[in-house]
This record gives C-alpha cells, structure tokens and sequence, in this order.
C-alpha cells in the first residue's frame, strides 16, 4: 500500500498594478510575485527594432552600391580624340569586339578582326584586373595623344598596393573622324600596325 502524498498545485498569473507588469507565482505552500517594469519591456522592444532598422539600411546601402558598381556606362561623344579612345576602351569592356575595330585607323599592316578579336578572348584576365582613367589630350593639325593611365591591380594570395601604368594613345583623323594608331597594353597588341618580319626557313 502507497503512503497518501499530497500533490502540490502550482499555478501562475499576471496582473498589471500601477503600470508595471507583476507575474504570481503560486504552489500550495508557497507564493512568489515578480513585477517586470512596463516601461523596461517597451524600451526593449524599440531597441530591437531599431536593430533591425539599421540592419535593413546597411542591407539598402550595399545593395545600391554593388549595383553602381557593376553598372557599365553608355557610349559617349566622338566628335574628340578622349571621347573616341573612351569609347574604344568601353567597347572592348563590354565584349563589342567589331565596335571596338571601327575605331581603328586605315593603315598598313592594321590587324584583321578575327586576329584583332582574338587578343582580347585568349587573355580576359588581363581585362579584369585593370581599369583606366583618361587624362589629357595634346593635339597637332590631324594627330592628337590621349594621356592614358591603365591601373594594375595586385594579384596573388597576399594581394598588394597595384601599380599604375602612364602611357599616350595616338590618334589621326580620316575623312573627319579620329581613328586610333597605338593605344597601351592590354587594350591593344604588340602587332597591330607593325611590319612583322618572317625568319626565312632553313632550307
């Protein structure tokens, strides 16, 4: 036979008194109350959602940049030698290869689109870890040079400051437009416009 144990009832409630929020805690035996003050919970609660509030702004903020960022500009004037050599350069950063090669000057040993093209798609890392700023442009009679400073990026796991790379674009003007002659690496090749010399076979 089981002793009779007397089971304890416990229980709670809240009640609100004199503004402030009090919690009865109740057994059988015993009784405890706890009064949270009003105002603590509200001031809480406000600085919570003012978390989330400065949370969602930064989230805003990132977001307008990372598209400002990545948004590529329109095409600007040709009508000088800087807006013609920024179009250029533009054209190539959007993969416009045969807008790119109308800029180009009718001169003897001018590249051939496929083989101006080519220089571009077998080396798009060399793109992608510059970005360049145009400076001034001197001007005589039908020619011109654009100062023209491509900045290097550092690569590598330990990364680095980059280095910038000061260099002139020459242009000319035919039938009334301004086309390019040389313009620095990597927008340009090696090649183009130059007399390549073939070694003669050994037989």
């Amino acid at each position: 036979m089981k002793p009779d144990v007397e089971e304890e009832e416990t229980g709670w409630f809240f009640m609100a008194m004199g503004g402030d929020l009090s919690y009865l805690l109740f057994s059988s035996t015993d009784y405890t109350i706890i009064t949270v003050p009003k105002g603590g919970v509200m001031k809480q609660d406000r600085f919570l959602v003012g978390i989330l509030i400065f949370v969602a702004v930064l989230m805003v903020i990132s977001l307008a940049l990372f598209f400002t960022r990545h948004q590529v500009p329109d095409y600007g004037s040709e009508d000088t030698p800087e807006g013609v050599v920024r179009n250029y350069i533009l054209a190539i950063q959007k993969g416009d290869y045969p807008r790119a090669y109308s800029y180009l000057a009718e001169q003897e040993h001018k590249p051939s689109y496929t083989s101006f093209e080519q220089t571009f798609l077998s080396n798009p890392q060399g793109l992608n870890a510059t970005g360049v700023r145009i400076g001034q442009t001197t001007q005589s009679g039908s020619q011109a040079w654009v100062e023209v400073t491509v900045a290097y990026s550092a690569g590598g796991p330990f990364g680095g400051r980059g280095w910038n790379n000061v260099e002139k674009a020459s242009l000319i003007q035919q039938n009334g437009q301004w086309k390019i002659t040389r313009l620095p690496y990597p927008y340009w090749g090696w090649e183009w416009y130059q007399k390549v010399e073939v070694a003669p076979s050994g037989d």
